[in-house]
């Protein structure tokens, strides 16, 4: 089974790698687009693999920035939802998750907030796209594949213009959100 893991693994790798050096705009943004569906389903701990791979064969892991654009989106969505909401018990949910979902951990906005009211997660996703789109025709990479969300800084190629495009998905999630709604909860 070993020699059929391995190629499978290759041509996993090779995929990548061809999404990185071709796929410009559109691998970015399928690669930041699918991931908190990824994260929400546990399934992302399976990269980790692949990014281990691309730090050995490359030296880094353009992955790891494309994926870390879920943070902003999910908490410029949950700002909307916040605005929008006559939710008390919803309200305490987003401003306890911000500051840990701008450290790199969504699932308490995930499961608190956007997934259970599933247009402000489907908003969070398109909207972190964006920015992984956007992160990938200009090259970002991180020179590890641990850090997430701001800390994810510390091991940039080009810090300054992550922090931009970070806060341009924050902007953009919040006026998609907005603008599209959602079904409020009602308080109990």
């Amino acid at each position: 089974i070993q020699p059929i893991g391995g190629l499978l693994s290759d041509a996993i790798v090779n995929a990548i790698n061809f999404g990185i050096e071709k796929g410009g705009f559109f691998f970015g943004f399928a690669m930041s687009a699918v991931w908190l569906p990824l994260v929400a389903t546990g399934l992302h701990h399976g990269v980790t693999p692949i990014k281990a791979e691309l730090q050995n064969t490359i030296g880094n892991v353009p992955i790891q920035v494309m994926c870390a654009f879920v943070g902003p989106g999910q908490v410029g969505a949950v700002l909307a939802v916040y605005l929008k909401t006559r939710n008390t018990r919803l309200k305490k949910v987003i401003l306890s998750g911000i500051p840990v979902q701008l450290l790199g951990i969504g699932e308490p906005l995930i499961y608190g907030v956007t997934l259970p009211l599933v247009k402000p997660f489907i908003c969070a996703c398109l909207c972190a796209g964006v920015g992984g789109g956007i992160a990938a025709m200009l090259g970002l990479t991180s020179f590890g594949y641990g850090l997430s969300g701001l800390l994810l800084t510390l091991s940039l190629n080009k810090p300054l213009l992550y922090l931009g495009i970070y806060l341009l998905v924050i902007v953009l999630s919040f006026v998609v959100t907005y603008f599209v709604g959602f079904d409020d909860i009602i308080s109990e």
